[in-house]
């Protein structure tokens, strides 16, 4: 996609996972290929999944790809999730590594509280019905 894209486009891809080390190495990547990157998941994904969206801004005009390229072919191949890390931990910088820990927070509570609210509502109806059975029983 990327050898596709004109100066000061846009790119959006989903990612299921923003805590393993090859997430993390693509987006430090895109975020050095763009001039902005948003994290976003749709209100029309479910609330309940991990899925959500890179939205990658204004592709930068001075991005020589050939260098990228056959390192990411060697790296992942088709398969984006490999066992071996783009960059290395320390080539990444703190602050960035922040930014990426306080995203999967953010979407990883999010999960958490909606999986818990359907849990709790799954609960919730179960226990109606037993009340219900018990009425029938006694009555």
């Amino acid at each position: 996609a990327l050898q596709t894209l004109s100066p000061g486009g846009t790119l959006i891809f989903k990612l299921f996972t923003i805590f393993e080390h090859s997430t993390v190495c693509l987006l430090y990547l895109i975020n050095h290929l763009f001039k902005e990157v948003n994290i976003y998941k749709p209100v029309t994904s479910r609330q309940g999944n991990s899925e959500v969206y890179a939205i990658c801004l204004r592709y930068k005009d001075n991005i020589n790809l050939d260098e990228y390229i056959p390192i990411l072919k060697s790296m992942y191949g088709t398969e984006l999730y490999s066992k071996t890390a783009l960059f290395p931990l320390e080539a990444i910088p703190e602050s960035f590594l922040k930014q990426v820990e306080e995203c999967a927070y953010y979407f990883s509570s999010v999960q958490c509280h909606v999986i818990n609210n359907n849990l709790q509502a799954y609960l919730m109806q179960k226990n109606i019905a037993l009340h219900r059975d018990m009425k029938k029983i006694r009555g």
